[in-house]
């Protein structure tokens, strides 16, 4: 499983992403907090796709409470209550280069 950098990105629109990158955003640039070494996983679980007679996806992020290093993606805030993990509010985001988060916000 890769280890990830984590930054939280809080926008002034209110939104907070949750940016995980597999490179350093460091060499990017970007000077704030960032998490490193952190793991992620969506356990080979597809949940973005949304399947016909599903319910869409709602794509949410959860905390291992044992391991706080261990992020997981759901498909829905009950499918990760199900398996027991924190919440985690926010956007996940999963990119190589935090660059490529400047350019999907407008801001490269």
């Amino acid at each position: 499983m890769a280890r990830y950098y984590l930054i939280h990105d809080s926008r002034p629109h209110g939104v907070e992403y949750l940016v995980f990158t597999l490179d350093d955003p460091r060499r990017d640039g970007y000077a704030g907090p960032v998490e490193e070494g952190v793991r992620l996983d969506s356990n080979g679980e597809d949940v973005f796709t949304h399947h016909d007679g599903e319910p869409p996806p709602e794509v949410c992020l959860g905390r291992d409470p044992e391991d706080p290093g261990y992020y997981r993606l759901f498909r829905s805030p009950s499918h990760r209550e199900a398996h027991r993990y924190e919440p985690v509010a926010g956007v996940p985001v999963v990119l190589r280069h935090w660059l490529r988060h400047l350019r999907n916000t407008g801001r490269d």
